[in-house]
């Protein structure tokens, strides 16, 4: 069935830095199956602020394995509507609306493993790298992993404790911070993520050619180390990404996943197109009019379809393109195999005939 949100009490607020909070969800009994997750993935959450419909994604930091509650953690942007919001407004006992899970920065763990992991986090991208490093410690007793983790002091280090604690827990995790500036008695390395720093921790571990990546990140920071792998030339299928984007415009926008659309220059701007959707076991109309995309014409229409971040970057309105076709602005959430199975990104795509059918509710 499509995702679907459910509303859920905040058990605990957490102050991780000075702009970084934690909040930890109650989950019902009921809900619990729903709320079921894989380390890496995300929750989005759902605001009404001056009445409109305000969405974001926030990665889970907690481990399915080791931690009771769920927990998301959320970093503060100049003039972010959610992130601040959360920071100032929400409170322990609040009830906000959450959206089942979802993401597919994930990895399949098994105890009879022996990998070994490289973990790239900058800023925020610490959380879904969190979720993992957990996950895998605690399953995978033979398999080790490098973290890499960019701030820019050590006061902006989200998780700063909980990161040493395990540290000290496990043998096989190494943790190296890199810090734009340096204090006495606390090891990093100074400096950003450059190719060269890159190349230097790679080339500190014999078998890094065969290790499995994650990297989460901005995007700019993603490309520097994806650049020096290529350059290694490690199998793609080792590589795993997760892009926290910035805004293209920071006084309207949050930071979880979020860019420009480019409009498709295809659709005619009078047009009507016919699309059938299936939706929690129905079958709806719709009318696209237009240059709108189908989430955009499901908002237009007062339609629950699932969506986030509405530029592509999340999966959340992932559905499956049963018959006709549409374009897609951008389709950076999909992997090449999502895209031969007919997956479409319902908050980037317009339709291009009028026999477009797409199915929410396809796994």
């Amino acid at each position: 069935m499509a995702l679907k949100f459910h509303k859920l009490e905040v058990k605990n607020k957490i102050q991780e830095t000075s702009v970084a909070v934690s909040l930890v969800f109650k989950v019902p009994d009921d809900l619990k199956s729903e709320y079921e997750y894989k380390s890496g993935q995300y929750l989005t959450l759902r605001f009404f602020i001056d009445g409109k419909d305000q969405r974001r994604a926030y990665s889970f930091a907690s481990s399915p394995y080791t931690d009771q509650d769920i927990k998301v953690t959320i970093k503060e942007v100049p003039n972010g509507i959610i992130s601040n919001h959360i920071s100032n407004n929400v409170n322990i006992g609040d009830m906000i609306d959450v959206m089942t899970p979802t993401g597919n920065f994930t990895a399949k763990l098994n105890e009879a493993n022996s990998n070994h992991y490289f973990m790239f986090a900058g800023g925020s991208g610490i959380t879904p790298i969190m979720s993992l490093t957990k996950s895998i410690l605690f399953i995978e007793k033979n398999s080790s992993i490098t973290l890499v983790y960019g701030n820019k002091t050590k006061n902006s280090i989200i998780f700063q404790q909980e990161l040493q604690e395990l540290k000290n827990k496990y043998d096989n995790l190494k943790i190296i911070h890199i810090l734009d500036m340096l204090e006495d008695g606390f090891e990093a390395k100074q400096g950003i993520i450059t190719s060269q720093i890159v190349k230097e921790i790679l080339e500190e571990s014999p078998s890094f050619n065969s290790s499995i990546f994650y990297l989460c990140g901005p995007a700019g920071f993603i490309n520097i180390i994806d650049k020096e792998l290529n350059h290694y030339q490690i199998d793609k299928n080792l590589i795993h990404t997760e892009s926290f984007s910035t805004t293209i415009n920071e006084t309207s926008v949050d930071d979880d996943k979020i860019k420009q659309n480019q409009s498709s220059s295809n659709i005619l701007s009078d047009e009507v197109k016919k699309v059938k959707l299936v939706l929690y076991g129905e079958e709806l109309d719709l009318d696209v009019i237009g240059d709108e995309t189908i989430i955009e014409a499901c908002q237009r229409e007062g339609i629950e379809a699932p969506y986030s971040c509405c530029v592509g970057a999340c999966s959340t309105c992932i559905s499956k393109l049963v018959s006709g076709e549409v374009e897609m602005d951008d389709d950076m959430a999909l992997t090449d195999d999502e895209k031969e199975e007919g997956l479409i990104l319902a908050c980037t795509s317009h339709p291009l005939t009028d026999d477009v059918k797409i199915d929410f509710d396809y796994y």
